[in-house]
């Protein structure tokens, strides 16, 4: 689907349709494409990452020094929860551990090895056991494409456009101040996005 198409159909979701290039009565096509953008960032947070395979990106190579990479190292990544996985110098998969797990690293039979190494994550920025790794292959959703009116292709793949139109109509909702239909459109896309979910689990 094309961002035109897109924005299109969520214009007749709001009952203002507008096309490329023209505004709607109640609404700015800019508002459209904003209040878009917004649901995509909403829709990530709450879908399974099995449906983002085309989000999907690696930066490979980025540096660690004495066993801490910054987020910023790669500007891709918005938070810890966006990364999928870590690869480490000489091609071991990184576990992740919780913070409350990192005490138990002081045991030598406990802490990470070039075989068996560990990551956990604190203040924005990811600790590795052993120390002695030296580079990380990050891999990680990345934002996706701006939704504008010359856009060929949304993002997401086919079957998350509605919970996204859902979304999208909840937010205009709520700018709106339609506090029930914006709370109708919200339980549209949660009961969307949860069956889809359930299907991978």
């Amino acid at each position: 689907m094309t961002g035109a198409n897109f924005l299109n159909r969520l214009s007749e979701r709001i009952e203002d349709p507008s096309t490329t290039g023209s505004d709607g009565n109640n609404y700015t096509r800019q508002q459209l494409i904003d209040i878009s953008n917004i649901s995509q960032e909403t829709l990530i947070n709450l879908i399974d990452y099995s449906y983002l395979s085309s989000l999907e990106e690696i930066d490979p190579g980025i540096t660690v020094l004495n066993g801490v990479c910054a987020f910023s190292a790669s500007p891709g990544i918005k938070s810890n929860k966006r990364i999928l996985k870590y690869k480490v110098d000489g091609g071991k998969w990184c576990q992740e551990i919780p913070l409350s797990a990192v005490n138990n690293l002081d045991n030598s039979y406990t802490a990470g090895t070039s075989e068996y190494p560990f990551v956990w994550f604190f203040d924005e920025t990811a600790h590795f056991s052993p120390t002695t790794i030296t580079s990380v292959d990050i891999y990680y959703i990345k934002d996706p494409s701006v939704v504008t009116d010359s856009s060929t292709v949304i993002a997401f793949q086919d079957e998350l456009i509605d919970p996204l139109l859902s979304l999208a109509e909840a937010e205009f909702w709520k700018q709106d101040n339609n506090a029930g239909r914006s709370e109708l459109a919200m339980k549209r896309a949660s009961d969307q996005i949860n069956i889809l979910n359930q299907r991978v689990k």
